[in-house]
């Protein structure tokens, strides 16, 4: 029983010590703390499919266009209008073998593979809905990246109109629902807690 409870002594330390982040950092910092932490990411196996999804705070594409370009504070306030109002993840599935695309898993037919496309460019965006505070927003857009068989996993942006901003004050937790009609694995939720939220850092500028 002393072990156990030293283990999760342990364990919460470490999180405590590993999310003790910059309050701030600069933009091509912020970039690279959300292309590298794992407090963003999280995981569903459902054999043989992997789905993952990572929240991309509004900061990061402010970051990305300030490294880019020369802006001023009041330019980069404007995009801070334009952003906030949204939460963005990217949605990842990939097979266990890490060699097939999850479109082509399993395809008996050309026909097969065209109608998997077509759902992924134009109806996917009906099986994202995001939970937070007993409120349920649907995906505002969905964006389906053509990998054109250059990679073994299909990735989709996804858009939520919900206050970021808001977001990150509040003491609930965020819920991102998928409810996977294409690969038949049913409602896949993933689920970031307060801790998780309270590791992003903000934008110096």
């Amino acid at each position: 029983m002393e072990n156990r409870i030293l283990y999760i002594l342990i364990v919460v330390l470490f999180f405590i010590v590993s999310c003790n982040k910059q309050k701030s950092l600069t933009p091509a910092e912020y970039i690279s703390w959300v292309n590298e932490n794992e407090y963003l990411i999280k995981e569903q196996k459902l054999e043989p499919y992997i789905y993952s999804v990572r929240l991309i705070p509004y900061e990061f594409n402010i970051a990305k266009d300030i490294e880019k370009n020369v802006l001023e504070k009041a330019q980069i306030d404007s995009l801070k209008k334009v952003y906030s109002p949204f939460v963005n993840f990217i949605f990842k599935i990939s097979c266990n073998d890490n060699a097939t695309s999850p479109l082509k898993y399993n395809v008996v037919s050309n026909e097969e593979f065209s109608n998997r496309l077509q759902y992924c460019s134009f109806n996917i965006q009906e099986d994202f809905r995001l939970i937070h505070n007993k409120d349920t927003v649907f995906c505002t857009n969905a964006h389906f990246i053509q990998e054109y068989d250059l990679r073994p996993y299909n990735i989709i942006i996804l858009s939520f109109e919900m206050d970021y901003e808001k977001l990150l004050l509040s003491k609930e937790d965020l819920i991102l629902v998928y409810e996977d009609y294409l690969w038949g694995n049913g409602i896949i939720k993933f689920k970031y807690n307060k801790p998780d939220l309270e590791c992003i850092p903000n934008l110096k500028y």
